[in-house]
């Protein structure tokens, strides 16, 4: 440890004599600052930089068999890791300042940290749910990947350790945390969280221990379905509900001109602008609806049968299917119909919608506002 003290002091001596006006932050983290490191431990640092030229203190190194490496972080990256953006959080939150330019480099810093540990209480689950979202959102990549005809085992196996990484970090972040400790330690941990998917470690440790390509793929599957699932019962907690005659002021307004495109693309036969223009009414209309009554926004996370159930019930229609079919007067007519039932629905609802009958109309009304 001692000889491990000497390289600190030896990289902080350079900074103190020749790069003093170039570095804002010299910190060191992990297991030398943990108290947990070995024989066979090197020691985590890495400096702020504040000009180009001090991207010449990078070094990595190698003594007595332990591998070194120094390097910068500029502010912008703090920046993202402090956001959760990156999955580095230890680097900051576990990290141990041995140099400051000035104190406001410190502060700054420290205003880092602060708000990352804040992120982590209750205030700051839901940001924290929808990081770990943004994490999870990644794994259908690589479920695709495994889609691919002809991988072999050793193929299947990366890509599966690809979702492995993400799982991780995205369970972490659905209970406002992450890890403190680097590659290899962040599996052990996850296991260790209060709120886990179903089945998770018995999953992760059979899928890192399966010789069976369609097992494996199989397994990896199901741990992205379980996690979907642990996801989605954790939005429940922070579902905020809605009252219809606040959500839906003006929106009405807005979405006539949509009606109207529609109602244009029956006229010309235009399968593409009608196909686009369906899909947009059954996704908007469902999740807005779906706002209501659970408290949710349902967007691309979501599988539309999980949000669609309001919309089908008061419109009972299908547009796509119509599109599909190429019946443009069935459509147009269909469209005319969503149009007034869902003037109807918003009257009922006591939603005033904003209509003039002239220009003039609007002109007095709008010189009054």
């Amino acid at each position: 440890m001692e000889n491990k003290q000497r390289i600190i002091d030896a990289i902080l001596n350079k900074i103190q004599t020749d790069y003093k006006d170039d570095v804002a932050i010299l910190a060191v983290y992990g297991s030398y600052i943990m108290g947990t490191a070995d024989a066979r431990s090197d020691v985590d640092f890495f400096y702020v930089p504040k000009t180009d030229r001090a991207l010449n203190l990078t070094y990595q190194f190698i003594i007595d068999g332990i591998g070194y490496d120094l390097f910068p972080i500029r502010w912008d990256r703090l920046l993202k890791i402090a956001a959760f953006d990156q999955p580095l959080a230890a680097v900051i939150t576990e990290s141990k300042v041995i140099y400051s330019a000035t104190e406001d480099d410190l502060q700054r810093y420290e205003s880092y940290r602060n708000n990352m540990l804040k992120l982590c209480t209750e205030e700051g689950a839901q940001i924290m749910l929808n990081k770990a979202y943004e994490y999870f959102n990644e794994v259908f990549i690589y479920l695709a990947n495994m889609q691919r005809e002809g991988l072999r085992l050793i193929d299947l196996r990366i890509e599966a350790s690809k979702v492995i990484s993400k799982v991780v970090m995205t369970v972490a972040y659905a209970n406002h945390t992450f890890y403190k400790k680097g590659l290899g330690s962040n599996i052990k941990d996850s296991f260790k969280l209060p709120k886990l998917p179903k089945d998770y470690q018995s999953l992760v440790e059979t899928i890192i221990t399966s010789d069976d390509e369609e097992a494996l793929t199989a397994l990896t599957v199901e741990l992205v379905d379980g996690t979907r699932d642990f996801l989605m019962v954790r939005s429940v907690d922070y579902a905020e509900p809605e009252p219809f005659e606040t959500l839906f002021v003006g929106y009405y307004e807005e979405l006539k001109s949509v009606i109207n495109k529609m109602l244009r693309a029956c006229d010309q036969q235009d399968q593409l602008t009608a196909y686009a223009v369906a899909t947009y009414f059954h996704e908007e209309i469902s999740q807005f609806l779906a706002k209501v009554e659970t408290g949710l926004w349902y967007n691309d996370r979501h599988v539309y049968q999980e949000y669609s159930g309001v919309f089908e019930k008061i419109f009972n229609i299908d547009l796509i299917e119509l599109v599909a079919r190429g019946d443009f007067e069935a459509l147009k007519t269909a469209v005319e119909k969503l149009d007034a039932d869902f003037v109807a629905l918003l009257k009922r609802q006591n939603v005033d919608i904003v209509h003039f009958d002239s220009i003039d109309a609007f002109i007095a009304d709008y010189e009054t506002r």
